[in-house]
């Protein structure tokens, strides 16, 4: 092991996240997404017509699939006695998520506002830095060549719009 995975605090001190409670948190999450599955599906349409069946037909029953196991998965996840003391990660193990994490969801959030390519570059190179520890050159290099590489093969080769930025609007794309 490595030093950075070692735990070095007295047995019976751990402080951390639960086992038991990310079990929980993952069933949660789980209803919630079926159940926003479930809606969006609804919304699409999830009946049959004379025509067929609506494009909401499938993916709502699998949402609702979805959020009755995560239900389930919780439902036991609570009659479970007694609790089990088992530790997910330790606090370094959660900085070692949110470093994966935060820029993740802030990626995400930048896709609609500045657009995919404006948003992958520093995204990119943020891993590269960050994570791998290569040196600066070499992760701009690595992360323009993705970006413009990923432009050319959507916008040009295939003609299919990813969200657009300023500068594609810039230069008319």
């Amino acid at each position: 092991m490595t030093d950075e995975l070692k735990d070095e605090r007295p047995a019976g001190t751990a402080s951390g996240i639960g086992r038991s409670r990310v079990d929980q948190l993952v069933a949660i999450g789980f209803v919630l997404l079926g159940l926003a599955v479930a809606w969006s599906s609804y919304k699409l349409g999830c009946g049959w017509t004379e025509e067929g069946m609506q494009s909401g037909y499938f993916p709502f029953r699998v949402g609702l699939l979805m959020a009755i196991v995560g239900l389930g998965l919780f439902w036991r996840l609570a009659l479970r006695r007694p609790k089990d003391t088992e530790q997910f990660t330790d606090i370094s193990g959660v900085k070692r998520i949110a470093k994966v994490l935060i820029p993740t969801i802030i990626y995400v959030s930048l896709i609609k506002v500045i657009g995919i390519y404006e948003s992958s570059l520093p995204f990119i190179l943020y891993f590269i830095l960050v994570i791998g520890k290569q040196p600066i050159r070499k992760a701009l290099l690595i992360s323009v060549i993705s970006v413009v590489s990923v432009f050319v093969l959507f916008e040009i080769v295939f003609s299919i719009p990813l969200p657009k930025g300023y500068i594609e609007h810039l230069m008319g794309y």
